[in-house]
């Protein structure tokens, strides 16, 4: 890592707002058993503040593992890139000297049938499906 670069750090606010819902979705059941009177509210507390220390644990963990990957892949990337032996332009990129020219678009489509399709033929039970189609169609609005 060269001067003046942050190692690879994780969003503390993120983090702590994943783990805070991952923690009340693993300790749902106690709270709810506290506000219905069955569990001891200190009880649902502390299973609360122990689902939530475990969830940021693990939750740190992966995305401290997510980020040292993704710093090592930047890094290579970097090392690739500055490489003095890497070319920069294919040699068939500039023909002559010259950069290639924007392909040239028509203005306007054309609505012409395509005369590959023309060509093939429509399969039996297709044909029989969209022709019943029409004829609802045409019923439906005759209607």
């Amino acid at each position: 890592m060269s001067t003046g670069e942050r190692p690879p750090h994780v969003d503390p606010q993120l983090l702590f707002g994943i783990s805070l819902l991952a923690g009340l979705a693993l300790s749902a059941q106690a709270l709810n058993g506290a506000m219905h009177g069955d569990v001891d509210i200190t009880v649902a507390g502390l299973r609360l503040l122990v689902a939530i220390a475990f969830s940021w644990a693990a939750i740190y963990g992966i995305t401290a593992m997510f980020a040292s990957f993704s710093a090592h892949v930047d890094q290579a990337a970097r090392d690739t890139a500055e490489r003095p032996d890497t070319p920069r332009r294919r040699a068939t990129d500039l023909a002559g000297g010259v950069a290639p020219t924007a392909i040239d678009v028509p203005s306007t489509a054309t609505n012409a049938p395509n005369p590959i399709d023309a060509a093939l033929p429509t399969p039996p039970a297709l044909a029989t499906g969209l022709a019943a189609l029409g004829a609802a169609n045409n019923e439906a609005s005759a209607a």
